[in-house]
């Protein structure tokens, strides 16, 4: 496996992702949603769109070019469940749980017999531990966003952001999922996209994100490139259209 996986990996678009204990943004002043998304693995020559729909500002579907269905469910402003369903069945299913202020307790991926959970604990510092199979790792926040990943088995991830605008800022309950899984390539925090991943104990920039913009400073294009240590270098792009 060639991602680097902090407490869980994901499939190959990960458009979910731990949360922090700060209030959600009020989001962006157009109210932009993201209406396609096309990725492309130039390592891999893969390529992948996906559209959704949505019910005001709830993200309810993610249609795949190859047919699949990433079905969303929401308690109240909370995404409990996203279901991807292919030829009919569910085959893989994230599961989210939270606390009564509305903060991230758990999360359960189920994919045919394989389980695997993540537990979120709030400290007094400000700062969330994170309790996976892989072992524990620490989150430290910083304006809204993931600032450092700190794991328990030594090593320590840098987040760098843009500060333009998520295409996924303006989704209900999505800042409240924000980092939970990662991808091969990773693009988004919570409001903000993700422009550095830097591994400061190897001294590798794990992650670079190339952007260009709209007017209003949602991001069209992506370009990124990750580095996998004993994997060599990827790269893959995002294209995003919006409503």
């Amino acid at each position: 496996m060639k991602k680097i996986i902090f407490c869980l990996g994901f499939i190959a678009i990960s458009l979910t992702s731990c949360s922090s204990d700060s209030d959600s943004s009020d989001g962006g002043s157009d109210g932009a949603l993201v209406k396609k998304i096309v990725y492309t693995s130039i390592t891999d020559e893969y390529s992948e769109t996906v559209n959704y729909t949505y019910n005001g500002n709830k993200l309810v579907k993610g249609v795949y070019d190859y047919g699949a269905e990433e079905i969303y469910t929401y308690d109240g402003n909370l995404i409990t469940k996203i279901e991807l369903i292919e030829d009919g069945e569910v085959t893989y299913t994230e599961t989210f749980t939270y606390d009564g202020s509305g903060r991230l307790l758990t999360y359960l991926v189920e994919e045919g017999p394989f389980t695997e959970s993540e537990t979120f604990t709030y400290n007094a510092n400000g700062t969330v531990t994170c309790s996976g199979s892989s072992g524990l790792s620490t989150y430290t926040f910083e304006n809204n966003e993931l600032k450092q990943i700190a794991r328990t088995t030594g090593e320590v991830y840098e987040y760098t952001y843009d500060g333009k605008n998520s295409p996924f800022r303006n989704v209900t309950g999505y800042d409240k999922i924000a980092h939970v899984a990662h991808g091969d390539h990773e693009f988004f925090g919570r409001n903000q996209n993700i422009s550095t991943i830097q591994e400061t104990t190897g001294d590798v920039a794990y992650m670079t994100n190339t952007m260009t913009y709209n007017a209003n400073n949602y991001p069209l294009t992506v370009n990124s490139t990750a580095i996998f240590v004993g994997d060599g270098t990827y790269n893959a792009t995002m294209q995003y259209t919006y409503y």
